[in-house]
């Protein structure tokens, strides 16, 4: 029966063939991480078809915040990436094509999950200055920040459009995702976690050397997709991978962060730059200078907590999973070893 529901024809060969049509997420959905006891080709299909059917219901059912819709719709398709990545065969074409249709997706909401981190940040920098600036002050700054924050939004279509193009993107996916030959052993999908490990390391590296916005955000980039990498192997033994996911949930929490503020500092410049002078800058820069501080807290808890994360050689670590998803696919056909009486 599960051949029929994850649509494999051949679990011994990864072949995948469509058996049922493209429906809704089921509301109990099965979890975010590989099963060593199923065939890896028929796991990578299932996954990657969950998160396009939670990312179709989230574009089109209401029900739900603004703000949850957004996030959540945006997240599925980084999670459905990364399933694409873990079990790729190849660098061909229908990979790269695949790849770039779930990112665009995702990127075409941007801008209006920008909008909201614009006033949520600047609320959290507030916060975080003890209020140093009178509460009027700060209303004028936001109500004029959040007029910016929904002009900059709308330029490029309302957000329903934004939804439609997102789903539309997404359903064509699904059909491809039906057709999709996932790698079967899990020698190639150690390689790709392994690419995907130094990749991100490489970024810390960078990051820690210029500095920059953009250098942190390529790292942020690159760990979240290890972090999604990292839940889905969790099945290869929980008490090592679970820890490890742990602490990369925390790492991209902080990187998240920064660039939040990053964001924020480079949209309030540019509406400060767009302004009359009768505008209140003295609040804003202060404000501004904030925003830098909490930046700077980030950024160095991010370094201290990737230069432990990202210690072990890429090697090692692809060797030590592989070993643990060996012992994990074997658990159920292996005899009690018991002590001898």
């Amino acid at each position: 029966p599960w051949r029929l529901f994850f649509g494999v024809e051949s679990a011994s060969s990864g072949e995948v063939t469509r058996r049922r049509p493209f429906a809704p997420a089921a509301p109990n959905a099965m979890p975010y991480r590989l099963d060593p006891t199923f065939p890896l080709a028929a796991e990578f299909v299932r996954i990657a078809r969950e998160q396009v059917r939670r990312g179709l219901d989230l574009a089109t059912r209401g029900g739900r915040s603004r703000k949850e819709r957004l996030h959540g719709a945006r997240t599925c398709c980084k999670k459905a990436r990364a399933v694409l990545k873990l079990g790729r065969t190849g660098t061909g074409r229908w990979h790269r094509r695949e790849n770039r249709r779930l990112a665009d997706a995702a990127r075409a909401l941007a801008r209006f999950r920008d909008a909201d981190v614009l006033l949520d940040t600047l609320d959290r920098v507030r916060r975080n200055a003890g209020g140093r600036r009178s509460t009027h002050c700060h209303r004028r700054v936001r109500i004029a920040l959040a007029a910016h924050a929904r002009r900059a939004a709308d330029e490029g279509g309302s957000l329903d459009a934004g939804f439609r193009s997102f789903a539309a993107a997404l359903r064509a996916s699904a059909r491809q995702i039906d057709r999709w030959r996932p790698a079967p052993e899990f020698e190639r999908v150690t390689d790709n976690f392994q690419r995907a490990y130094r990749r991100a390391r490489h970024a810390f590296g960078r990051a820690g050397r210029r500095g920059d916005a953009a250098a942190f955000h390529e790292w942020r980039k690159a760990s979240k997709v290890w972090l999604y990498e990292c839940r889905l192997l969790r099945g290869a033994w929980e008490p090592g991978v679970k820890p490890l996911g742990r602490q990369m949930d925390r790492l991209c929490d902080d990187l998240g962060r920064e660039h939040d503020l990053s964001v924020f500092r480079q949209q309030s410049r540019a509406f400060a730059r767009g302004t009359d002078r009768e505008f209140d800058h003295a609040t804003l820069s202060a404000i501004l200078h904030a925003s830098g501080e909490m930046r700077r807290e980030y950024r160095t808890r991010a370094l201290r907590r990737g230069g432990r994360l990202f210690a072990e050689q890429p090697k090692a670590l692809a060797r030590r999973v592989k070993r643990w998803w060996r012992l994990a696919s074997r658990q159920e056909t292996a005899p009690a070893v018991g002590l001898a009486p």
